[in-house]
C-alpha cells in the first residue's frame, strides 16, 4: 500500500491521504495500477483485492489519527465491491475490527461503478453515509454517467479528472468547465478535489476556483505508511 496526501486548497496543509496499490512482481519491480486495475476489474478476485485494501489501509493508518485527529482516508471500492450485499457487512467489520472511525473515511466510487443501476448506486450511497462514512464520485466531467449519479445520489464530494487541470492556464474551455463544476458542488454542499497539481504556479491559479482540496505531485508522490507519518508531522 502506498497513500498519495490530499491538502486543503488554502493552505497547502496535509488534511488526508488517497489509498493505493501496487504490485510487486518480479522480476518487473513495481507494476502501476494503470496496468492491472482496469483487467482486475473483469475479474471476480477484484472483490477479494478491494476488501485487503480497505482492510490494510484502515490498519496502517489509525495510529496516524493520533498525529492529526481530523485525518481522513480515502479509499477506492469497485463495482464488484459495491454490487455485492455482503460488502456491507464487510465494511462495518473492517472499521470495528481496526478501530478506525467511520466519519473519517471516505469511498470513492471508481469508474466501473457507473455501469451499475442508479436506484442500486443511491441505495448504497445512503447505507454507507447513515454511519457516518463520506462517499466520492472519482473521475467526474469524464462521462455522463458520472453527472447522472451525482444529481441522483446524495454524493459527498466530487473528484475532478486531472485531464481538466492538466494545460488549464492556457485552455479557456477547461477554465470554464472547472469553474462550472467546481461552483455546482459548492452550491450543493458538496466538497471538491482537484488532482494533477504538480507545481506551484498551477497550485495558485487553481486557488482562484475555490476548490475544497488538491492532490497531486507538487504535494507529494504516493508513499509508504512510514514517509506519510512523516509528512502529516511536518504539515
Amino acid at each position: 500500500m502506498e497513500y498519495q496526501p490530499i491538502v486543503i486548497s488554502k493552505t497547502g496543509r496535509v488534511i488526508g491521504a488517497e489509498a493505493l496499490v501496487r504490485w510487486c512482481m518480479e522480476p518487473y519491480g513495481i507494476v502501476s495500477p494503470g496496468r492491472f486495475i482496469e483487467w482486475m476489474e473483469t475479474d471476480p478476485a477484484m472483490y477479494e483485492l478491494g476488501n485487503f485494501v480497505l482492510e490494510t489501509a484502515l490498519r496502517e493508518t489509525v495510529e496516524l489519527l493520533e498525529v492529526m485527529p481530523e485525518f481522513v482516508l480515502n479509499v477506492n471500492v469497485s463495482a464488484r465491491q459495491m454490487e455485492r450485499e455482503e460488502f456491507r457487512a464487510q465494511v462495518l467489520r473492517i472499521l470495528e475490527e481496526t478501530g478506525f472511525p467511520a466519519d473519517h473515511l471516505c469511498l470513492e466510487l471508481t469508474e466501473r461503478c457507473r455501469d451499475m443501476p442508479l436506484e442500486v448506486i443511491k441505495r448504497e450511497v445512503e447505507f454507507f453515509q447513515g454511519y457516518g462514512i463520506r462517499m466520492a464520485m472519482v473521475d467526474y466531467g469524464t462521462g455522463s454517467a458520472s453527472s447522472g449519479i451525482v444529481l441522483y445520489a446524495p454524493i459527498d464530494e466530487i473528484k475532478l479528472d486531472m485531464s481538466f487541470i492538466r494545460g488549464i492556464t492556457e485552455d479557456v474551455k477547461k477554465q470554464a468547465m472547472v469553474k462550472s463544476i467546481v461552483d455546482f458542488a459548492n452550491s450543493c454542499g458538496m466538497s471538491t478535489c482537484l488532482e494533477g497539481v504538480e507545481t506551484e504556479e498551477l497550485q495558485d491559479y487553481l486557488r482562484l476556483y475555490h476548490a475544497t482540496w488538491f492532490q497531486g505531485y507538487f504535494y507529494s508522490k504516493p508513499v509508504g505508511i512510514a514517509k506519510l507519518r512523516e509528512l502529516l508531522r511536518e504539515s
